[in-house]
Protein backbone atom coordinates (compact mmCIF):
# COMPACT_ATOMS: atom_id res chain seq x y z
CA UNK A 1 0.00 0.00 0.00
CA UNK A 2 1.27 3.48 -0.82
CA UNK A 3 0.16 6.68 0.90
CA UNK A 4 -0.71 9.07 -1.89
CA UNK A 5 -3.25 11.47 -0.48
CA UNK A 6 -6.51 11.97 1.34
CA UNK A 7 -9.51 12.72 -0.83
CA UNK A 8 -12.87 13.47 0.76
CA UNK A 9 -14.42 15.13 -2.27
CA UNK A 10 -17.88 13.93 -3.23
CA UNK A 11 -18.59 12.68 0.30
CA UNK A 12 -20.24 14.21 3.33
CA UNK A 13 -17.14 13.91 5.50
CA UNK A 14 -16.10 16.89 7.60
CA UNK A 15 -12.61 17.43 8.99
CA UNK A 16 -14.00 17.17 12.51
CA UNK A 17 -14.75 13.49 11.87
CA UNK A 18 -11.11 12.58 11.24
CA UNK A 19 -9.43 12.49 14.65
CA UNK A 20 -7.27 9.37 14.40
CA UNK A 21 -5.21 7.78 11.64
CA UNK A 22 -3.98 4.39 12.79
CA UNK A 23 -2.12 2.08 10.41
CA UNK A 24 0.36 0.31 12.65
CA UNK A 25 2.66 -2.26 11.21
CA UNK A 26 3.16 -3.82 14.63
CA UNK A 27 1.09 -5.11 17.51
CA UNK A 28 0.22 -2.97 20.53
CA UNK A 29 3.60 -3.74 22.12
CA UNK A 30 5.44 -2.31 19.11
CA UNK A 31 6.68 -5.76 18.16
CA UNK A 32 5.76 -8.50 15.71
CA UNK A 33 5.04 -6.64 12.49
CA UNK A 34 1.57 -7.32 11.16
CA UNK A 35 1.76 -8.93 7.68
CA UNK A 36 0.39 -6.88 4.81
CA UNK A 37 0.86 -3.47 6.44
CA UNK A 38 3.66 -2.29 4.17
CA UNK A 39 2.53 1.32 3.93
CA UNK A 40 5.13 3.10 1.84
CA UNK A 41 5.76 6.44 0.23
CA UNK A 42 5.84 9.98 1.51
CA UNK A 43 3.24 11.49 3.80
CA UNK A 44 0.96 14.00 2.05
CA UNK A 45 1.73 17.04 4.20
CA UNK A 46 -0.64 19.45 2.52
CA UNK A 47 -3.58 17.07 2.87
CA UNK A 48 -2.74 16.07 6.45
CA UNK A 49 -2.48 19.75 7.37
CA UNK A 50 -6.14 20.19 6.40
CA UNK A 51 -7.27 17.75 9.08
CA UNK A 52 -7.45 20.47 11.70
CA UNK A 53 -9.06 18.23 14.33
CA UNK A 54 -6.57 15.37 13.98
CA UNK A 55 -5.49 14.17 17.43
CA UNK A 56 -3.50 11.02 16.72
CA UNK A 57 -1.47 9.54 13.89
CA UNK A 58 0.10 6.10 14.30
CA UNK A 59 1.96 4.61 11.34
CA UNK A 60 4.74 2.71 13.07
CA UNK A 61 6.81 -0.10 11.56
CA UNK A 62 5.97 0.52 7.94
CA UNK A 63 8.05 1.74 5.00
CA UNK A 64 7.34 5.45 5.08
CA UNK A 65 10.07 7.61 3.54
CA UNK A 66 10.71 11.30 3.20
CA UNK A 67 10.41 14.00 5.80
CA UNK A 68 7.88 14.59 8.56
CA UNK A 69 5.41 17.17 7.21
CA UNK A 70 5.60 20.53 8.99
CA UNK A 71 1.87 20.94 8.27
CA UNK A 72 1.14 17.86 10.37
CA UNK A 73 3.15 18.97 13.38
CA UNK A 74 1.46 22.39 13.35
CA UNK A 75 -2.01 20.96 14.09
CA UNK A 76 -3.35 22.32 17.38
CA UNK A 77 -5.22 19.18 18.53
CA UNK A 78 -2.44 16.72 17.69
CA UNK A 79 -1.21 15.03 20.86
CA UNK A 80 0.08 11.64 19.60
CA UNK A 81 2.53 11.00 16.72
CA UNK A 82 4.08 7.56 16.15
CA UNK A 83 6.36 7.00 13.15
CA UNK A 84 8.68 4.52 14.90
CA UNK A 85 10.49 2.03 12.65
CA UNK A 86 10.14 3.65 9.23
CA UNK A 87 12.64 5.12 6.76
CA UNK A 88 11.89 8.77 7.45
CA UNK A 89 14.61 11.36 6.81
CA UNK A 90 15.17 15.03 7.46
CA UNK A 91 14.68 16.92 10.69
CA UNK A 92 11.98 16.89 13.36
CA UNK A 93 9.76 19.91 12.65
CA UNK A 94 8.70 22.36 15.35
CA UNK A 95 5.68 20.97 17.17
CA UNK A 96 2.88 22.49 19.20
CA UNK A 97 2.63 22.78 22.94
CA UNK A 98 -0.12 20.14 23.12
CA UNK A 99 1.95 17.29 21.69
CA UNK A 100 2.34 14.70 24.46
CA UNK A 101 3.66 11.59 22.71
CA UNK A 102 6.31 11.77 19.99
CA UNK A 103 7.65 8.40 18.84
CA UNK A 104 10.27 8.71 16.08
CA UNK A 105 12.77 6.00 17.00
CA UNK A 106 14.43 3.75 14.40
CA UNK A 107 14.34 6.14 11.45
CA UNK A 108 17.05 8.09 9.65
CA UNK A 109 16.27 11.54 11.05
CA UNK A 110 19.14 14.00 11.39
CA UNK A 111 19.95 17.56 12.35
CA UNK A 112 19.01 19.67 15.33
CA UNK A 113 15.95 19.04 17.46
CA UNK A 114 13.46 21.90 17.18
CA UNK A 115 13.95 24.80 19.57
CA UNK A 116 11.97 24.52 22.76
CA UNK A 117 10.76 27.99 23.61
CA UNK A 118 11.16 28.72 27.32
CA UNK A 119 7.94 30.75 27.40
CA UNK A 120 5.77 27.85 26.23
CA UNK A 121 4.28 25.16 28.45
CA UNK A 122 4.88 21.94 26.56
CA UNK A 123 2.78 18.92 27.50
CA UNK A 124 5.36 16.38 26.24
CA UNK A 125 5.56 13.26 28.42
CA UNK A 126 7.07 10.74 25.96
CA UNK A 127 9.87 11.54 23.51
CA UNK A 128 11.35 8.52 21.75
CA UNK A 129 14.00 9.54 19.24
CA UNK A 130 16.46 6.66 19.62
CA UNK A 131 18.46 5.25 16.68
CA UNK A 132 18.51 8.47 14.67
CA UNK A 133 21.23 11.06 14.01
CA UNK A 134 19.74 13.96 15.97
CA UNK A 135 21.50 16.59 18.04
CA UNK A 136 20.45 19.48 20.21
CA UNK A 137 19.13 19.80 23.72
CA UNK A 138 15.98 19.34 25.71
CA UNK A 139 15.32 22.00 28.36
CA UNK A 140 15.71 20.81 31.94
CA UNK A 141 12.18 22.03 32.68
CA UNK A 142 10.77 19.53 30.17
CA UNK A 143 12.75 16.69 31.67
CA UNK A 144 10.70 16.93 34.85
CA UNK A 145 7.49 16.07 33.01
CA UNK A 146 8.85 13.41 30.67
CA UNK A 147 8.44 9.74 31.44
CA UNK A 148 10.51 8.28 28.59
CA UNK A 149 13.27 9.76 26.47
Amino acid sequence: MTVIGIDKEGNKVRDSVVKNIVLPGADSNGENPVPGRNVSGKLPGKELGKLKYLEEITMNHNKLAGSIPTELMALDDLYWVDFTGNDMTGTVPQFGEGLQYLYMGDNDLSGELPAFEESKEYQMTHLWIYNNNLSGSIPATMGTTMKHM
